[in-house]
């Protein structure tokens, strides 16, 4: 028999090929179907020789996928090479209990416990760990009558690796606060069971219906009630507030307190108050990962006084920059970076709006900036594209341009910890097209399985040829996950 639990630095000798090839051929044709599809030119991952091979792949899922990659044979081509193939399976399957076994039987792994620095805001206590494997989640959600805003939401969040690792770990059943909540834990738990069937579905391309959230979406949020079409990124946020009510961990929240800026303090020592102020009333995993904090700088035109304070938030709502926005805005176009900057520009305090200084003692005019100073592992950032006052409501249209990948925040962080982590990678879109007096709603969302990007059209499902179908007038929320 083969065993990975060492490795020879000797070859194979030579009157021992026919044997070897014999066995080799009768172990991959159980495993695989057939040995010829094990080339010689396969490239193998080198490990340690007292190290234990990682299954990346399930090999008895689909006769048609790949063995996990084992150890590079002494010539690395040839019989050699499939004598090593074959013995990085046995070694998996006759070492059940070795680490290599069990790291493999989970596809996520716990890392730090919470911190409220600077450089390291959110927990990450669902790491994704890569696997070479059939595409999961590609399951359409019923229409329940204009419930599209509703599905497109939820296949953004049920393309969050961490989200949905998170429930069908069922850690939320440990967490779940079924006293003090306006579900009682039912949201959580209904959106769980939406998470476990979509994402544990053999039939690629079926159908799951999402009734039950709908039902506790409407419990938290009357709004709801009925099938009018509604706006995706409202409901967004009060799924999000929902789930967190139903998982937050403190019970019994302690009492309000005003949190006041002392002589001295550094921007990163208020910030630390203020963070732990709200986490300390809120502590769910939905904050773990979309949580992050904004700082809202005031300063006074006549004596230059500075105030300070900090905002959490779960999502963050941008503004199409004016000169965008206009009746023919489709055609000019902008960029998310346009947008970011819009939102933390410097804005003039006057008039009605006048800030209270605490050093003159009245009413002056100022400036106010915002910024980010804690960024989250999952940023999401919605697009402000429907306008609304007293005499219209109207859609922009602008064309706002967004990288897929690498989008940088550093330079809208106001904290100096120069180890901030401010790359991020876009996996999901929420799409709405039409205009206000209907429209519709799609997704985009790239698998974590295949890394390839798929539209969700309600019940239908479809692979997009290219990252074309990803961008465009359309996109209304974004998704992107911290690198």
């Amino acid at each position: 028999s083969y065993s990975s639990s060492s490795s020879s630095s000797s070859t194979t000798k030579p009157q021992n090929d026919v044997r070897h090839h014999e066995d080799v051929t009768h172990i991959l044709a159980k495993v695989q179907g057939s040995a010829r599809r094990i080339s010689a030119d396969l490239s193998f991952s080198t490990t340690n020789s007292n190290s234990t091979t990682s299954l990346i792949h399930n090999a008895t899922s689909s006769p048609s996928t790949s063995l996990p990659p084992v150890r590079r044979s002494p010539s690395g081509t040839g019989l050699q090479s499939m004598q090593y193939h074959a013995e990085s399976y046995l070694g998996h399957h006759t070492h059940g209990s070795s680490t290599a076994a069990t790291s493999s039987s989970s596809s996520y792994q716990k890392t730090n416990s919470f911190s409220t620095s600077a450089n390291d805001t959110v927990l990450d206590k669902y790491e994704p760990i890569r696997k070479v494997r059939s595409p999961r989640g590609l399951v359409g959600l019923q229409n329940l009558g204009n419930t599209c805003f509703m599905n497109s939401v939820l296949q953004c969040l049920l393309n969050t690796p961490q989200l949905t690792s998170y429930f069908q770990s069922n850690q939320h059943s440990k967490e779940l606060n079924t006293s003090n909540t306006t579900t009682r834990g039912k949201l959580a738990s209904a959106f769980g069971e939406l998470v476990c069937r979509v994402k544990s579905s053999s039939k690629q391309y079926g159908v799951e219906s999402p009734h039950e959230v709908k039902r506790c979406v409407e419990r938290v949020a009357p709004q709801f009630c009925g099938y009018n079409q509604q706006d995706a990124q409202e409901l967004l946020r009060v799924l999000l507030d929902g789930l967190h009510e139903d998982l937050n961990r403190v019970r019994t929240k302690p009492a309000y307190q005003e949190l006041q800026d002392l002589p001295g303090e550094t921007d990163q020592e208020r910030s630390d108050k203020w963070w732990r102020y709200f986490r300390e009333r809120n502590d769910s995993f939905l904050v773990d990962v979309f949580g992050g904090q904004l700082m809202s700088v005031v300063t006074c035109s006549t004596c230059q006084h500075r105030s300070t304070a900090f905002d959490s938030f779960l999502d963050i709502s941008l503004p199409i920059p004016r000169a965008q926005a206009g009746p023919f805005s489709s055609s000019k176009g902008c960029s998310i970076f346009d947008c970011l900057r819009s939102f933390t520009e410097e804005e003039v305090l006057e008039g009605d709006e006048k800030y209270y200084c605490s050093d003159c003692k009245k009413h002056r005019n100022s400036t106010k900036r915002l910024s980010f100073y804690r960024l989250p592992s999952v940023l999401v950032l919605h697009i402000k594209r429907f306008s609304y006052n007293s005499y219209r409501r109207d859609k922009l249209t602008t064309n706002v341009s967004f990288p897929l990948d690498s989008l940088d925040m550093r330079d809208y962080v106001s904290s100096k910890d120069p180890s901030v982590r401010g790359q991020y990678d876009l996996y999901a879109v929420s799409h709405h097209v039409g205009g206000l007096g209907g429209g519709h709603y799609t997704a985009t969302c790239k698998n974590e399985d295949d890394l390839k990007w798929y539209n969700f059209n309600d019940s239908s499902v479809r692979e997009l040829s290219d990252s074309s179908g990803v961008s465009g007038s359309s996109a209304y929320v974004l998704f992107y996950k911290r690198r």
